[in-house]
């Protein structure tokens, strides 16, 4: 079985993305500008990306981009439902925290000094990660906000299991802590600074990536391991696949 793989982001200014190690530009009206992919995600042969172009919020499906509504801003999280193929997109629009469905609707949860960071969809709820007002670490079921405890900010992975949602960050002391729905459930005891940025479940196992100083690390649970040293570096996110 070919197993293929992609990798998003930007070079020399314009947006792009990896396949399997090749490069694919993706349409931009103005090479000039600037223009960064912040979130990928594949399925059913078709790639569905967002970021922004010259100040704009925008995506791509495969290469073709569109125009997000709304005002200056940046899309910075895509979810695709694998069912139906529906995509949500959890980014900023004139200054406000939203999410679009489909690339149309847009959905206003909060104005300026927010921040999304990820986003997921399960059983019809739509879950986003993020900061409001700059101070507060939450997030938003289907627009609804929660508060979380500790502080701190929610980072770029939501792992949604068991009707749960898990979410990976940092504390206001600079340690990496996950939560699960409005707690929290962990925090690392002895690496700071710690930071988790992507997270995955299954079978009430917890995968986490991240960084501790300068250094890319590995959670199973609450067991830490460095994925590469003496280099520095930071691992920004993670997938499970199961063996058949």
């Amino acid at each position: 079985m070919e197993m293929t793989f992609t990798a998003a982001g930007g070079i020399l200014a314009n947006a792009c993305y990896w396949k399997n190690g090749s490069l694919v530009k993706v349409d931009v009206d103005d090479t000039s500008a600037n223009s960064r992919i912040f979130s990928i995600s594949a399925s059913g042969g078709v790639v569905f990306s967002c970021g922004g172009e010259d100040s704009l919020p925008v995506y791509w499906i495969n290469k073709k981009k569109y125009v997000l509504p709304g005002g200056p801003g940046a899309g910075y999280s895509i979810a695709v439902d694998k069912e139906t193929l529906d995509f949500y997109i959890a980014g900023t629009s004139d200054s406000q925290i939203c999410y679009w469905v489909n690339g149309n609707k847009r959905v206003i949860l909060y104005p300026t000094n927010s921040s999304p960071r990820s986003i997921a969809v399960s059983n019809g709820k739509i879950y986003i990660g993020g900061t409001y007002n700059s101070t507060i670490t939450c997030y938003w079921i289907n627009g609804k906000m929660i508060e979380l405890p500790g502080g701190g900010f929610v980072n770029y992975g939501i792992s949604i299991y068991n009707g749960s949602a898990y979410f990976g960050g940092r504390n206001s002391s600079n340690n990496a802590v996950i939560w699960k729905d409005n707690s929290l459930l962990w925090t690392e005891g002895s690496l700071t600074p710690s930071n988790i940025v992507g997270i995955a479940v299954y079978e009430d196992i917890i995968y986490a990536a991240g960084y501790y100083d300068t250094y890319p690390y590995f959670w199973k649970n609450n067991i830490s391991k460095p994925l590469y040293t003496p280099n520095t570096g930071t691992a920004n996110c993670i997938s499970l696949k199961l063996k058949k």
